[in-house]
């Protein structure tokens, strides 16, 4: 039996940990939506189902892993559902829990560093002539051809043009919301830069700012950047090796890695030599955070290597300025004419009794998001906790109440 679905895959990430839960992400291909004709495995046990013609794979879809058919390019698993996705079911799988079980991931951990060396450079390879200067425009009638926002068009130049007549610390200030990290996305591809440090202030923004370098943000899907570029391999650096040697296979498995200034600036003196050799250029975010002792001490390990700064104010908040010269200022009332701000819906919730203000701010959520969704908005929920123990109960009420939004 077959019939024609539009199906979403999720994205394939090969994900790889090294020592002290350090660890590697290569993204081979965002989430996909494509017609397919689904058809199912033959016998009389439904073991699983296949997606024939999807951008030129055949994908099984299965319960569980099972050993790859003749014929099957790619084995799709969902691990949490009781049964296949049928004719009349929601085929956007990419808002369940899944996980791709075949083939299994390159080995860009590589003890030799052979293969992993070669792919890294093969990645910067990928990237020559794929960035195009394509500027966000307003047609008539408000709609809107996207693109580069103009602070990060302008920011973008500025950055060029310096490094062409320069290799001083220089910052970029940029009002939040106008988007920076896409900025730096733009910098990394325009660049080719070979090996990228990105520091950022909190373990949050390492996720943050490291998952979009991963998927490299909007750009592709702007048309910014080419479909033939490559993702690059991003290390995330969350606890530092004890040994240099170490450190120095992890970095060179990377085209970016992204780690924490304290982690960074604390290391021994024979890790940060390491860091500072591998490294071709150095991004700071929320530079304002970062103590002028700490920066200055590490900052000298650079040399002439481009290091570019960016902030949402040129002011520490030790109420010092932020070193390096100023390239590009873009200004607040700028940013707030073009409407990069938006008002905010608070939407309090008043429940003193702890046992029941889950179930209260579950209630309003809910009802919040699908009043968005009647109103074709497509947004998502999002709930923030403590720890993992506290997510998995706010994903059981959840999963409770609401088991069609697919907690």
């Amino acid at each position: 039996m077959a019939f024609r679905k539009r199906v979403t895959v999720p994205a394939i990430h090969f994900v790889h940990t090294l020592l002290d839960g350090n660890r590697m992400i290569h993204l081979e291909a965002r989430e996909r939506q494509h017609e397919a004709s689904v058809i199912e495995s033959n016998g009389r046990a439904r073991n699983y189902l296949v997606l024939d013609d999807f951008v030129g794979e055949k994908i099984a879809v299965s319960l569980k892993s099972i050993a790859p058919p003749n014929g099957i390019d790619r084995v799709l698993v969902l691990p949490d559902a009781n049964e296949l996705p049928t004719a009349d079911s929601n085929w956007d799988l990419s808002r369940v829990i899944t996980r791709w079980a075949y083939p299994k991931p390159l080995n860009i951990s590589d003890e030799a560093g052979e293969q992993s060396g070669l792919r890294v450079a093969g990645v910067v390879d990928s990237w020559k002539n794929t960035f195009n200067f394509k500027e966000e425009r307003v047609e008539a009638g408000a709609s809107v051809i996207p693109g580069l926002r103009p602070p990060q068009i302008g920011a973008l130049y500025c950055a060029l043009g310096h490094w062409r007549a320069s290799s001083k610390p220089a910052t970029v200030v940029m009002p939040t919301g106008t988007g920076k990290t896409e900025t730096m996305l733009a910098l990394l591809i325009a660049q080719r830069i070979p090996r990228l440090l990105v520091l950022v202030p909190s373990d949050a923004l390492r996720e943050q700012i490291g998952s979009k370098f991963v998927s490299l943000g909007w750009l592709k899907r702007f048309g910014v950047v080419s479909d033939s570029a490559m993702f690059p391999v991003v290390g995330f650096l969350k606890k530092m090796p004890k040994d240099a040697g170490a450190l120095q296979s992890l970095l060179n498995r990377c085209n970016v890695v992204v780690a924490t200034m304290s982690i960074a600036a604390n290391s021994r003196a024979s890790h940060r030599a390491v860091i500072s050799d591998w490294a071709s250029h150095v991004f700071i975010d929320e530079a304002h955070h970062v103590s002028a002792k700490t920066w200055t001490g590490f900052r000298d390990q650079f040399a002439e290597k481009p290091v570019l700064q960016f902030t949402a104010t040129p002011f520490r908040t030790d109420g010092k300025l932020v070193d390096g010269k100023v390239i590009f200022n873009y200004p607040l009332r700028r940013a707030q004419a073009e409407g990069y701000f938006r008002p905010i819906s608070f939407r309090p919730v008043i429940e003193y009794n702890n046992e029941r203000a889950d179930a209260k701010i579950m209630e309003q959520a809910i009802f919040s998001l699908r009043e968005d969704l009647a109103a074709n908005r497509d947004h998502v929920l999002m709930a923030r906790v403590s720890s993992i123990k506290r997510a998995e109960d706010v994903r059981a009420l959840y999963r409770r109440h609401a088991p069609e939004l697919n907690p």
